[in-house]
């Protein structure tokens, strides 16, 4: 007779960036040998679930709870709610996205904030949102969860969706223990505010844990621990590299003395004129022939824009791999395919130097010991600062790298072809100046058996 039964988790998965957290960086495969998981997501249905565990080595189990719909006064609150809560605590990024915003408008709202301010009522007021809207969370219970009282525990991989907060409150009332799991660098600055007193927050680093703290003392949680457990799909980049490099350039084309700068592009929204800066890149080319580009498109991007580019003999792309040409024994709709870190660390590991547009691919090349060059200029045409690429560097989450000074920005195309030049006469990995301990907190793969033992610790 088994004495200690396995406890049951109720994962919760409704983003493809949560799924790479989760699935592709291996961490459900581990958390399967110990813990019996059961999963809610409108990512995938149940017909899916068998090839998602074939994929990823998991053991889930479909739990057949509906995702709850964000009512208009639910989304009401959460807009007030987040407006306040950027001006509150002064988040560059709340202040950036208002310029996009009619004067009218701006001019009322930055007059209502000095006066909450002045008199000392924002913070309260905040208090009193958030109440409200804890309390409409759990309003009309799902009668699903009637089935769940045997469950140990919720875990939330988009803390800052509502409709996993609405399921974590409700879970909560029937005894469940909660864990939220923030999968991006600008989730705490950018995302608006998490609706659910979670009894473990994970965080990336020491920076995002203190962030965290500072930005949600003021709802006074009780009985909550913030930890730091790293990022677990990192650890990829402290393993060998899989393929090899001669099977990389083998499949992509590239010849043992070529040398390959890397763009990975951004969500088109963020940078519409992506295309001028391949257009300077292929210049750039024409002064070193045994140099080729390779384009990593961004989900969000628009892929029928680089299609003229294809034909070039320089120019290799890689577009995500969830696409209609894609075979579907390889992926599940709407998740990621099984080997895209792999991929992106191939990508990394083997080109000698990356562009990005103000992306966590930054980060990723820290780990990958790969030279990095940041977008920030807009191409052929300069656009308004409310419009420009430049204003994505002055988010909030991006104060880190700036205070770190690892960062290098190219501001001109005459900066890039000169940056390029320069990685590229010296294309060897390279330790950086600064503590990449700061910003990733491990340097080894260490971040998933970290999750694994914060997750172990809070449901035993």
């Amino acid at each position: 007779m088994n004495n200690n039964p396995r406890k049951k988790l109720v994962v919760l998965l409704t983003n493809r960036f949560a799924a790479t957290a989760i699935l592709h960086s291996g961490l459900a495969r581990k958390l399967c040998t110990e813990y019996d998981l059961y999963l809610v997501s409108n990512l995938l249905d149940k017909s899916q679930l068998p090839l998602l565990n074939r994929l990823f080595g998991g053991k889930f189990t479909w739990a057949d709870i509906p995702l709850p719909k964000e009512t208009r006064r639910l989304r009401f609150l959460r807009h007030v709610q987040k407006a306040l809560f950027f001006n509150h605590h002064q988040l560059a990024t709340g202040a950036i996205k208002t310029l996009e915003l009619g004067l009218l408008y701006r001019l009322c709202e930055r007059l209502l904030f000095i006066v909450l301010q002045q008199t000392g009522l924002a913070a309260p007021l905040l208090r009193r949102i958030r109440k409200r809207i804890l309390k409409a969370t759990l309003r009309n219970p799902c009668n699903h969860f009637r089935s769940l009282t045997s469950f140990d525990g919720v875990l939330s991989t988009s803390p800052m969706d509502i409709r996993e907060n609405i399921l974590v409150n409700q879970l909560q009332q029937q005894g469940l223990r909660s864990m939220g799991m923030l999968i991006g660098w600008d989730n705490l600055s950018s995302k608006g505010v998490i609706n659910a007193d979670f009894h473990r927050i994970l965080t990336w680093n020491a920076g995002m844990q203190a962030t965290y703290n500072r930005l949600y003392t003021l709802y006074r949680i009780a009985g909550q621990a913030v930890l730091i457990t790293g990022i677990p799909r990192f650890d990829l980049y402290y393993k060998p590299v899989t393929p090899s490099e001669t099977v990389f350039r083998n499949t992509w084309g590239f010849s043992p003395s070529d040398s390959v700068i890397l763009f990975t592009t951004c969500a088109i929204r963020h940078f519409p004129q992506q295309t001028d800066i391949v257009e300077h890149l292929l210049e750039y080319l024409t002064t070193r022939p045994r140099c080729k580009l390779f384009i990593r498109c961004h989900p969000f991007d628009n892929f029928e824009a680089y299609q003229r580019y294809r034909s070039h003999p320089a120019v290799r792309i890689w577009f995500p791999a969830d696409l209609p040409n894609l075979s579907p024994e390889r992926t599940v709709q709407g998740i990621p395919e099984t080997d895209t870190l792999h991929t992106l660390s191939a990508m990394l590991n083997y080109c000698h130097v990356c562009l990005h547009v103000a992306s966590t691919i930054r980060l990723d090349a820290i780990a990958a010991g790969i030279p990095c060059l940041a977008i920030a200029y807009d191409g052929n045409t300069p656009r308004n600062y409310v419009r420009s690429v430049r204003r994505l560097y002055d988010f909030t989450h991006q104060q880190a790298i700036r205070e770190l000074q690892c960062r290098e920005w190219v501001l001109s195309k005459a900066a890039l072809f000169a940056a390029l030049s320069r990685h590229l006469e010296n294309s060897q990995k390279r330790t950086p100046a600064f503590d990449p301990g700061k910003l990733l907190h491990f340097t080894g793969p260490a971040a998933t058996p970290a999750t694994v033992s914060a997750i172990r610790e809070w449901l035993n």
